[in-house]
């Protein structure tokens, strides 16, 4: 597989309907069982399947809100896809605590003194997706793997 088996598509901002939210990809997730997947090797996943948007959870910034439970400029965990914009439920976001800050706070001290050492392959741009996955498959990151869409 390598990233020439991926297209980039454009399309209309989705609209929200009552209940809904419009989310704003930051930062998909690639992992290990989009990879069992795409391999056919996770029961779960089913048989991999062309001509859809690549299944990813991500941090995405809410653009739109058409429920009372979010509101514009919330920083929600959602199923996001490979996708610059998607639309669900209120039910299927989770919103990222405002405790947030303190435990960025926590983690960069522990950094900073050398208790954490992480391990993170970033890469930018959604164009750039279907080569980090593509080097998922071959051993080619240490850690984890993440791809900023936006800032």
């Amino acid at each position: 597989m390598t990233a020439d088996h991926y297209r980039l598509e454009e399309s209309a901002k989705p609209e929200p309907a009552d209940g809904e939210v419009l989310c704003r990809t930051l930062i998909i997730t690639i992992g290990a069982g989009t990879r069992a997947g795409l391999q056919g090797s996770a029961s779960y996943a089913g048989a991999p399947k062309t001509g859809i948007v690549m299944n990813a959870d991500g941090v995405a910034r809410v653009e739109a809100s058409r429920s009372p439970a979010f509101k514009e400029g919330d920083l929600v965990v959602c199923p996001s896809a490979w996708q610059d914009y998607s639309v669900h439920k209120a039910s299927a976001l989770e919103k990222v605590i405002d405790d947030i800050d303190i435990a960025r706070e926590k983690i960069k001290g522990w950094i900073e003194s050398g208790k954490l050492k992480p391990r993170n392959d970033e890469v930018t741009g959604l164009e750039a997706a279907p080569s980090a996955f593509v080097d998922l498959l071959v051993g080619g990151n240490i850690g984890t793997r993440t791809v900023r869409i936006a800032e």
